[in-house]
């Protein structure tokens, strides 16, 4: 089938773009590929998407045989016709441009010339001289051309935006006239590739479709001698191979049965990419198996249950879907932003018509019940009528398409065998069509745009895929449709989230984008066979909220969080359409502590829960640069977090917050994620909540950071965790940082569980530079400048800070400088009676400099607590580097050395060449814990010990020895016959827990099976 005109054009165009070549000006990439655009792929101009051809005549002439070229022609007489080229590329110093051109116009030549554009508003001209009524090729260095605005472009950092290919009459003194200007073969190129990476092994290898069958051959010698080649021939444009690939540098190269060959393409394989691979997808095992084929196994329904199913199919059955929802326009006084578009038509329309038809679907397929086929059909067919290019159309609505499309494809599932193929040609040509505009928009995918890390890709590619699966003996394509999907979640999707189940987008886009990964895997197992849950990332996923997102804790939340970023609290509750993502999940990668975390009793899919009191408390997760440590994972109300991130950017979801420190305690919130996550772009968005002015941090100059682009960033470069301290390291001092101003910017934390955290910046600049540190509550934050030191005092925890080195100037403020605006809105601020109050801090140094360090120590404590049992920190005296001693109220001391210029260092009696070193006295003077940054030390020990009887049930007992003591658990699951009421046996230093909420005195246990966990400093059994 074909496409409809519009969306056909627009999709194919976008899958044209090299590399490089990409739609959003903010993502950056430094992964460049030969590209070479010779107007063979594509017969119509328009449909080379990073081409702009507005106000100008256009045609791809054929030149006989294969050749085409591409002609511009002026509509009335002017001085100048142009061919405009989108970039989105880091400038090489060997970078050229290259094209063959000729003036096939009458009159006098004109001039050639070529401009290009960067981010910066830099312009830079070549006049290649006289056209010429023949075919020539023009080849133009980059490091050639005159500069008519802006400074020289620097490699690796300047952005080039535009390249124009231009005709034109230079002579004023001419008059105007009509041009025309063929051009041909038009290129861009580096003298060296830079190589692209995969994170997958084996390779999964893609190209432009449009070239039939092809000879793709891979080596790891660039001149792919015969011998050391691996040569496959397809009729595909994508491939991964059978078995696992040598670790290393591999070139592969696409070859036409006519001979025309792709440029050459660079990858590395690491060995620590994923080594992971399953049976490939064959429709021909599909049809074998009885519809519906999306139906997942249900258990039998009871009267009650089949009675609420028929309800809800009757109310989503009497809210029809609109005639036909409009794609947003400028101008639109219905809609006259995109954001309110998005909310009125996209979300209330598009995503809700899509989701009722395959709730519908799902309930047809549960009952049985014949009566609802004709009903289910009649909807459907009321979705097929929409303009495909409108409104519901993938390149309108990702989100809504996709929708649309599942609704498509489970109705089509269970009316299959219910009517006639004819009866149902309209629904299965909308299938196909929705599935073909993803296919045409996402193949190729091009690596290293970041878009492998984006939700809208996954779940665009998931909705394609359950197409192909239910078209299986109904269409060719269908086959192509699951295979492609598959090949590309092993391949990018899945391989690029990380090397433990991390993901760098944060906890809520953790919970959102991660379902999209799950529901495609659940199809892929429990529809096709293959089972993608013992992929490394996949399989161990389940385990990132557990780690960052504890129970009665709020959540490590680094970037787009919520509304406001820092207000979730664990455990996790996704959103009520996902259903039972995590416990699913769970079973799915046969993860006990994941079907605990999701709040179940009982096994749940065969798999008991299981509390992590055996864990390891912290997580490195070197990937996304996270360092999260933790001091219990089971009982948030005893857990104290601290977290620092530093990593390159991946994903539009980050923030600009390189060495962020975040800190939680005892079910409270301290040092937090400021800000709101009101939509994508807003102004707050824009202006504040991903900026570094929103994060605890270093502020360089009162500017942000500007790492929000590929390839920039820091790293976090040592990790350390034991029973008494955590340490880690970020590193932020590079070009790609702050402009490049800072040589180096070192951040690190050293955490003295659980009660004190050192901070310590080394920062070099390459000019003066005006530092500030930067803190954030969501309780009151009071400063006093003349001593140097904060606190934020919480409802159950507070942070009394104080800055060691040097005597910084201390402001305190609240709000934001942009206030976050009313969801789905016409961009309409938040009342302020609602905004979620913030306060914040700024601790400047008093002049501009080249080389400062700033030490800074804080206490952590359960409140209530009093104020006169703050520990005293104060600088002492250190050879070499930075010391802060530490007093604490019960007479105990610890002292914190940092090393500056990497001599040994002296503080006293205490002696040391390691970067970091702390020791810790009781109040006797003895030594109690040492910290060395380049020694493991002694870990956390977990026994089982004598349970308890509670309720009449009996708990299993563990002890963990910590930091400050034992912390012993008692666990296990409670039945309840009758409502009842009763106070806490224990004391108050006991934490009951039953279903992951803290049992209050007179709280009642309602009747059925509950989970407790009780957390107690001191045996509850009379163990000694």
């Amino acid at each position: 089938m074909r496409l409809s005109g519009k969306f056909a054009a627009a999709c194919a165009a976008a899958a044209a773009w090299c590399v490089f070549f990409s739609p959003d000006a903010a993502a950056l990439t430094v992964a460049i590929e030969g590209f070479t655009c010779d107007f063979e792929w594509m017969e119509r101009a328009e449909d080379y998407w990073f081409l702009r051809l507005d106000g100008i005549g256009h045609r791809i002439v054929p030149a006989g045989g294969k050749e085409h070229y591409l002609e511009l022609e002026s509509a009335k007489p002017t001085r100048r016709i142009e061919l405009e080229v989108g970039l989105n590329l880091f400038y090489t110093a060997d970078m050229a441009i290259g094209f063959r051109c000729r003036e096939s116009g009458a009159g006098d030549h004109g001039r050639v010339v070529a401009d290009v554009y960067t981010e910066n508003g830099g312009h830079y001209r070549y006049d290649a001289g006289n056209s010429s009524a023949d075919w020539r090729s023009v080849e133009i260095k980059l490091d050639k051309m005159t500069a008519v605005q802006g400074a020289a472009p620097e490699a690796g950092k300047t952005v080039l935006t535009k390249l124009t290919i231009g005709l034109e009459i230079p002579d004023s003194g001419l008059p105007e006239r009509s041009l025309r200007l063929d051009l041909d073969d038009v290129q861009l190129y580096a003298g060296e590739q830079i190589p692209l990476r995969s994170e997958a092994n084996p390779i999964f290898f893609n190209w432009r479709r449009g070239m039939g069958e092809v000879s793709l051959e891979y080596s790891q010698d660039k001149a792919f001698p015969a011998n050391a080649a691996v040569r496959v021939v397809t009729s595909e444009n994508f491939y991964t191979p059978d078995g696992f690939m040598t670790p290393g540098r591999w070139y592969y190269r696409v070859t036409a049965a006519d001979g025309r060959r792709l440029p050459a393409v660079t990858v590395d394989l690491p060995e620590t990419a994923h080594r992971f691979t399953t049976a490939a997808f064959h429709a021909g095992d599909m049809v074998k198996k009885p519809r519906p084929w999306l139906n997942r196994p249900q258990p039998a329904l009871t009267d009650e249950q089949r009675a609420a199913m028929l309800k809800q199919f009757a109310d989503d059955f009497a809210v029809k879907p609109h005639p036909n929802p409009p794609p947003f326009r400028e101008g639109d006084p219905d809609y006259p932003s995109f954001i309110s578009w998005y909310g009125g038509v996209h979300d209330r329309l598009i995503i809700a018509a899509g989701a009722r038809l395959q709730r519908m679907a799902e309930i047809a397929a549960a009952t049985g019940d014949e009566s609802l086929y004709p009903r289910l059909l009649e909807y459907a067919l009321l979705i097929c009528a929409w303009d495909p290019d409108g409104g519901s159309s993938h390149l309108a609505g990702d989100i809504g398409a996709y929708h649309v499309q599942r609704g498509l494809d489970a109705a089509y599932d269970v009316l299959h065998d219910q009517f006639d193929a004819e009866t149902l040609k309209p629904l299965r040509d909308n299938v196909k069509l929705r599935a073909m505009q993803v296919w045409v928009s996402l193949n190729p995918f091009t690596r290293n745009q970041r878009r492998e890390y984006n939700n809208h890709a996954w779940l665009a590619v998931y909705g394609m895929a359950e197409a192909g699966v239910v078209l299986c003996g109904d269409d060719p394509d269908a086959e192509r449709l699951v295979e492609y999907s598959r090949e590309l979640f092993i391949g990018l999707f899945l391989a690029v989230q990380g090397g433990d189940g991390e993901n760098g987008e944060g906890i809520g886009y953790w919970s959102y984008g991660g379902n999209f990964l799950k529901l495609y895997a659940q199809m892929m197992k429990e529809s096709c066979g293959i089972d993608l849950f013992r992929h490394p990332w996949l399989g161990r996923t389940v385990m990132f909220p557990i780690y960052t997102c504890i129970p009665n804790a709020y959540a490590i939340s680094f970037a787009n969080t919520g509304k406001p970023n820092h207000g979730v609290r664990g455990p996790l509750k996704p959103d009520k359409s996902a259903g039972e993502y995590i416990a699913e999940l769970a079973a799915f990668s046969n993860n006990p502590y994941g079907v605990w975390y999701a709040g179940k009793s009982s096994p749940f899919n065969g798999v008991e829960p299981k509390v992590p009191v055996d864990l390891p408390p912290s997580i490195f997760y070197p990937s996304i640069g996270w360092a999260v440590f933790n001091t219990s994972l089971a009982d948030g109300f005893r857990n104290v977090s601290v977290a620092q991130r530093a990593a390159v950017f991946a994903s539009g979801h980050q923030h600009d917050d390189q060495n962020n420190i975040l800190i939680n305690a005892y079910g409270d919130k301290l040092l937090i994620n400021s800000g709101y996550y009101d939509y994508y772009g807003s102004r707050h968005f824009n202006e504040y909540s991903t900026q570094t002015q929103a994060h605890n941090t270093l502020l360089v100059n009162d500017r942000t950071q500007g790492t929000r682009r590929g390839g920039h960033g820091g790293k976090l470069t040592a990790f350390s965790d034991s029973k008494y301290f955590g340490y880690t390291v970020g590193e932020a001092g590079n070009p790609t940082v702050n402009a490049g101003k800072l040589t180096r910017w070192t951040r690190r934390t050293l955490f003295i569980k659980p009660d004190f955290v050192v901070v310590h910046d080394i920062v070099n600049a390459n000019e003066p530079v005006k530092l500030s540190f930067l803190a954030h509550a969501a309780h009151p934050l009071y400063a006093y400048d003349p001593m140097g030191y904060f606190d934020i005092v919480g409802e159950r925890a507070e942070l009394y800070a104080k800055f060691i080195h040097p005597k910084l100037k201390l402001t305190t403020s609240t709000g934001y400088p942009v206030n976050p605006v009313r969801p789905r809105g016409n961009n309409e601020p938040l009342d302020e009676a609602v905004i979620a109050r913030e306060w914040h801090l700024k601790a400047d140094t008093a002049e501009k400099v080249t080389d400062c360090d700033i030490m800074t120590a804080m206490q952590i404590r359960a409140l209530p607590a009093d104020r006169v049992g703050r520990a005293e920190m104060s600088a002492v005296d250190c050879e070499n580097g930075r010391a802060v001693q530490i007093l604490t109220a019960d007479g105990g001391r610890i002292v914190v050395m940092s090393g500056l210029t990497g001599g040994t260092m002296k503080c006293g009696d205490l002696e040391s060449d390691a970067a970091m070193f702390a020791v810790r006295y009781d109040k006797d003077g003895r030594e109690a814990a040492r910290f060395d940054n380049r020694v493991q030390g002694e870990s956390e020990t977990f026994r089982d010990v004598p349970g308890i009887d509670f309720m009449g049930a009996k708990l299993a007992g563990q002890l963990r020895e910590r930091a400050d003591g034992p912390l012993y658990h008692y666990t296990g699951k409670l039945m309840v016959a009758e409502p009842c009421r009763f106070g806490n046996p224990f004391g108050r230093d006991v934490n009951v827990i039953i279903d992951m909420q803290r049992w209050k005195d007179g709280s009642e246990v309602l009747p059925g099976e509950h989970f407790v966990l009780i957390t107690s400093p001191r045996p509850l059994n009379n163990e000694k």
